[in-house]
């Protein structure tokens, strides 16, 4: 017993305790002819996990990860015929990192590289993977 009391004390003073989070649930939107629009896992009233984006034939269209509330890891945008046109990292709401973007028959065409939501560089490539341009944004 005075074990587990100290490990709990120490555990609390040092901030070894994970935050326990409301439950997750699932909302689904649907378009008026019954196709799903989207499904998003929210924690209360704050999106929280998954949240899926789909055309209205029900093709992808946006897929992302958030944690209570904002934009948190990569986000990816698809075309309609499902190719993905891009992937984006954020963090906290705001691009951090690298976006790709590719052509439509899924090369990379340009990838920019983000910092907490400033774009500092922007490279170029043709369909074989060639550089075209590499542009630092002051």
């Amino acid at each position: 017993m005075r074990k587990s009391f100290l490990v709990v004390g120490l555990a609390l003073l040092t901030g070894c305790v994970a935050p326990i989070l409301p439950m997750v649930e699932t909302k689904t939107t649907h378009y008026e002819n019954g196709t799903i629009k989207s499904m998003t896992e929210y924690a209360g009233n704050r999106p929280h996990g998954t949240h899926k984006q789909y055309y209205p034939d029900g093709t992808l269209e946006v897929e992302a990860q958030y944690r209570m509330g904002a934009l948190q890891g990569i986000r990816k945008i698809y075309r309609k015929d499902g190719s993905l046109e891009s992937a984006t990292n954020y963090e906290q709401n705001v691009a951090d990192g690298i976006q790709e973007v590719y052509y439509p028959t899924g090369e990379l065409w340009t990838k920019n590289t983000y910092d907490k939501g400033k774009l500092i560089k922007t490279e170029t490539f043709d369909k074989q993977g060639n550089p075209i341009e590499s542009k630092e944004h002051p």
